[in-house]
Order: structure tokens, then sequence, then C-alpha cells
């Protein structure tokens, strides 16, 4: 989800510039009479909620609205099941990180012969106080020795908490949940800067899929362009002017299958270019039909010579194009 306001001049005879907010900033209130959603914000230091002035000037666009209300929905909502396992595996990681890394040690003091419970205490304070000074003079890049006594048969013994269990290896569950939030996104792996082997190409039917889902994404964000380009025209005083939204094209093959569909794609032109050229020939259509035929076709016939068809000049005329694919 996401807002953004056109700011016109102070003059109103153009747009200055385009702003955008904080989504968590704006608020939706309905309109008491007509029932509409309206934008409003949160006056300063008040829980009043109003509805933002110049509602017109305020572009907004939302993916997966959801119960007929306006604000979207991120795409983890359909995946409640593996957020849960990446934020239950990040904390497990740190907790991990923490245990091998910044180990905790436990101090285990048994008391010897006549030793009595001060007596034990004591040593543990004692040896307590050393490890702390210790742990500084570490950090200060030095070392230190503890000194520590107990009764006959008594015993000091220092253990890290852990140090038994085994680095969780994680490379296949993180594999798994990767390719269940990648099946939702309609995305190849490697568009994500994941890559699982040294050559990963996507078929025709994947190809396919992510351009009609980009396409689709286009159609949706059409509204605001509508909008802030009809404001554009109207302060312009060009309101009714006609425009159109040009895309590139979207394309995901590599380079070599670029250049082969581009090579096939000339030599089809050229193909029906001849094949039109002797149909006119022949008599079995006219100039101006065949013409029309490859206009259709999406084939420039602009800069085609007068009388292109005819046995001398269209020969000529379609070995240079053979030509020109040939250098190409």
């Amino acid at each position: 989800m996401g807002f953004g306001e056109i700011i016109p001049t102070q003059s109103l005879n153009s747009v200055h510039h385009l702003k955008t907010c904080r989504t968590e900033d704006i608020r939706f209130v309905q309109d008491e009479v007509t029932g509409a959603w309206q934008y409003a914000a949160r006056r300063e230091q008040s829980l009043l909620v109003e509805p933002l002035p110049n509602q017109d000037l305020i572009t907004y666009l939302s993916f997966d609205n959801r119960d007929a209300h306006p604000r979207g929905y991120s795409i983890l909502y359909s995946l409640p099941f593996v957020a849960q396992v990446l934020i239950r595996m990040e904390k497990s990681w740190e907790n991990m990180a923490f245990r091998f890394g910044d180990p905790t040690i436990a101090m285990i003091v048994k008391g010897g012969k006549g030793d009595k419970t001060a007596d034990v205490k004591g040593i543990v304070e004692g040896v307590t106080g050393q490890w702390k000074k210790i742990n500084i003079l570490r950090k200060q890049g030095q070392a230190g020795d503890m000194i520590g006594g107990v009764g006959e048969g008594g015993d000091v013994e220092f253990k890290v908490i852990g140090e038994g269990a085994q680095i969780t290896i994680s490379e296949i569950s993180v594999r798994t949940i990767l390719e269940q939030i990648i099946a939702n996104l309609d995305l190849p792996p490697f568009m994500l800067g994941i890559s699982w082997s040294s050559t990963e190409r996507m078929s025709k039917d994947q190809n396919d899929m992510i351009v009609t889902n980009v396409n689709h994404e286009r159609d949706r964000i059409s509204h605001v362009l509508d909008q802030i380009i009809g404001k554009f025209l109207i302060y312009e005083r060009d309101f009714g002017k006609k425009w159109e939204v040009k895309w590139n094209e979207v394309n995901l093959m590599d380079e070599e299958s670029q250049a082969k569909a581009r090579m096939w794609n000339a030599q089809a032109n050229l193909k029906i270019i001849e094949s039109m050229a002797q149909m006119i020939q022949y008599g079995w259509i006219s100039q101006q039909d065949g013409e029309e035929y490859l206009r259709r076709e999406g084939i420039e016939i602009k800069k085609f010579p007068k009388d292109w068809y005819q046995t001398t000049k269209g020969i000529r005329f379609v070995k240079s194009i053979a030509a020109e694919i040939s250098r190409a």
C-alpha cells in the first residue's frame, strides 16, 4: 500500500512535484453520508482522526485488498506458516551464535575433607571474583590465572554450558522455506539473487507467466498515472489532450535467445514480403491490399521504393533486405 500527493505550484498553473508519505501515518474513514472511503490522518498531539484536505490530489495504490477494506495486505499474509518458521529459525540461530560465540561458563565446587558449607561458599566467592578480574584483563588483551584451594578430596571444575551440542546444518531447511516463498512470488530463484545450480534457465511457460504478471501489475497502477497526468494537464490548461503510456517490452530471455528471435522475425518478415510481391505480380491481390496486409503484420513500408513488387526492382530490394538481416 502506498500514498502520494500531487503538489501544484502556488499559481496553480502546473504540477510542482509529487510527495510520498509513510503509510502508517494514513488512516481510512468512511463518509457518514455517502459511505465512501476517505484518506485521513491523526492530529498532532491528539487521538482524533480527520479527513485530509484536497482528497482529489491524493494518489493511492494497494495490492491484495480483503474484506472490502482498502488497506492492502503483505505477501507474507499468504505465507503465515512460512513467516512463523522464519522467525523461529532466526531466533534459534541467534541463540546458537551466543552459545558458541560467547559461551556461558558453569563453575562446580566440591568441598573436601573438613570443609564446611561456609568454607565452600567462600571458595566460590573467591574464585568468582578472580574470574571477573580475568575477564576484564582479557578484554584489555591481557591474560590472568586463578588460584583456589579446597580440602582433601575436594574439586573445582569449570564447564561450558552446551559444549556437547552440535551446530545445526540449516541449508536444506532454508532452501525448503525459500522454495515456498518463491512459488508464491511467481519468480525464478535467480531473479531473487538465489542460485542453486550452475545453469538455471526459465522455461517458456515460466517466462510467459512472469511477463503476464508484470503486465498485470502495470495495469493496476494505470489509474494512478491517469490521475497524475490528468491533474497535470488541467493545471497546464491542456485538459482533453490525448496521451498514452508506452511501456518497454518485458523480455526475460537471455541475449542469445533474443538474437535468435530477432533473426527469425526478420526471416519471417522477408518471406512475407516475398510472398506479397509474387501475389501482386500474379494479380491475385492488388498492391493496396498487399501493402495493407504488410502494415497489419507490423512491417514498415514507408521506405519501400515505388513498384517494389515488380520483378527487377523487387529482386534487388528483397536481396538488400536479406543482406541487412545477415549482417545483423
